[in-house]
C-alpha cells in the first residue's frame, strides 16, 4: 500500500500509522515536503530536512510504514548561485542545436534539464541518497524519471556517445 505523505493538517505520522494498523500491510510513503525548500525550488539542494525527520521516519519505520522521499534529480534550479558555479556548465544537458533544454516548473522558476551521465550531477544524486541513507531512509523517489523520455544530450563533456546511446538508463542504475 503506497500513500503520500505531506507537511500539514491530515498528513502527519500518527495519521498513517493508523491508515497502517487498520490496513494491516507493509506501506510505503512517498514523502513530499521533507526539506524546508519551497516545492520544485532549489533542486537539487533539499537539505536542511524539517524539524524532527529523522524521528518522523524512524517512528513510521517501527509500524512498517517504509519512507520514501520525494527527489527531482531531473532539473536543476538555474537561480541557485551553484548554477554559476559549476553546475552549468559541467552538468546540463545540451540539446542538438547546442541550447539549454530549460523547463518551467510550478514555480514559475526555471530549472534546466540535467544529463544523468554527467559525472558532476551523479555525484551530487549520489552524495543526497547517502546523507538520506545515514538517515535511515531505504528508498528514494525520483520524480520525473520514470515519466519522462529519456532527452538525447549533446554535452561533449560527458561521459556518452553525443545524442544517444544507452546512457540515459544507465546512468540511473
Amino acid at each position: 500500500v503506497t500513500c503520500r505523505l505531506h507537511r500539514g493538517p491530515g498528513y502527519d505520522t500518527d495519521d498513517l500509522i493508523k491508515e497502517a494498523e487498520y490496513i494491516g500491510l507493509p506501506m510505503v510513503s512517498h514523502f513530499y515536503m521533507w526539506h524546508q525548500n519551497a516545492f520544485d525550488a532549489d533542486n537539487p539542494f533539499f537539505f536542511p530536512t524539517v524539524p524532527g525527520f529523522r524521528q518522523m521516519t524512524a517512528k513510521l519505520q517501527e509500524y512498517n510504514v517504509h519512507v520514501m522521499p520525494y527527489i527531482n534529480p531531473y532539473s536543476a534550479d538555474t537561480s541557485l548561485p551553484e548554477w554559476e558555479q559549476g553546475l552549468k556548465e559541467s552538468a546540463m544537458q545540451i540539446t542538438e542545436q547546442g541550447d539549454l533544454s530549460l523547463i518551467t516548473w510550478s514555480q514559475g522558476r526555471t530549472f534546466a534539464g540535467m544529463c544523468p551521465a554527467a559525472p558532476l550531477w551523479r555525484r551530487l544524486l549520489n552524495l543526497l541518497a547517502m546523507r538520506m541513507y545515514e538517515m535511515g531512509i531505504k528508498a528514494l523517489y525520483f520524480d520525473e524519471v520514470p515519466v519522462s523520455s529519456p532527452r538525447p544530450c549533446y554535452n561533449s563533456t560527458h561521459n556518452h556517445l553525443p545524442g544517444g546511446g544507452t546512457f540515459y538508463v544507465e546512468a540511473y542504475y
